[in-house]
């Protein structure tokens, strides 16, 4: 469900989402047009048909509480402000970008918390040397394998923890991500058919491999 507060004509109010994802235009309608009847949800939908179906993803239906509201997605809220008042257009479209701002926010930090979480379990692993490490580890790789840019900032970060660490378990470390990595590119090589290759994402994957070697390399001499 998606919450914002609005003000506007000197009404302060929220608006919120239903299970469907919908949002009651209705009753924006009654709180900030005033109940004004040539800015109903029913005129604009009357007003603006071929409007609305441009919007992607936009849609009008009655309520399924109350059948004579009518209920539009994000896309058609947009739409509907926008042809009540331009004003109150803005101030909508702004309300839902700081609300997507917050969401991007807390998902960022939660993603953080996650991988420092994980980070510091391959690391004590990999210290202790019982024989776990790898396999921890190529759980992880794999839930990344999409993102060659995640995995490589994710095992660098572990690296800067075992940095000060005598040189096995860096050096068992890194063995491990260098042959996951090279199982990683394989496996998207044999996946893939010439129309959906991906030279870029295959080139990450190639990054990581000479990564990893570098690093193997550095630990050796």
């Amino acid at each position: 469900m998606k919450t914002v507060t609005l003000t506007f004509n000197n009404v302060t109010s929220e608006i919120s989402s239903n299970a469907q994802g919908m949002f009651d235009l209705t009753q924006i309608w009654l709180t900030w047009m005033g109940g004004d009847s040539a800015k109903s949800p029913s005129e604009f939908s009357t007003d603006c048909p071929k409007g609305v179906s441009l919007i992607q993803e936009s849609q009008i239906m009655p309520s399924p509480v109350e059948p004579s509201q009518l209920t539009g997605t994000l896309g058609a809220l947009y739409a509907y402000a926008m042809w009540c008042d331009a004003e109150f257009y803005a101030i909508v479209a702004q309300a839902f970008r700081d609300l997507a701002d917050r969401e991007l926010d807390n998902a960022d930090r939660a993603a953080s918390s996650v991988v420092h979480k994980h980070t510091q379990r391959v690391v004590e692993l990999y210290r202790m040397n019982n024989g776990n490490d790898m396999e921890y580890l190529k759980v992880l790789v794999k839930a990344m394998a999409k993102d060659s840019k995640a995995i490589r900032h994710f095992l660098l970060s572990i690296d800067k923890q075992l940095a000060a660490e005598e040189s096995p378990p860096r050096w068992n470390f890194w063995s491990d991500a260098n042959d996951l990595m090279e199982a990683t590119e394989f496996a998207y090589r044999r996946s893939c058919s010439s129309e959906t290759f991906d030279l870029s994402k295959y080139y990450g994957y190639e990054q990581n491999i000479v990564m990893c070697k570098d690093m193997l390399g550095k630990l050796e001499e």
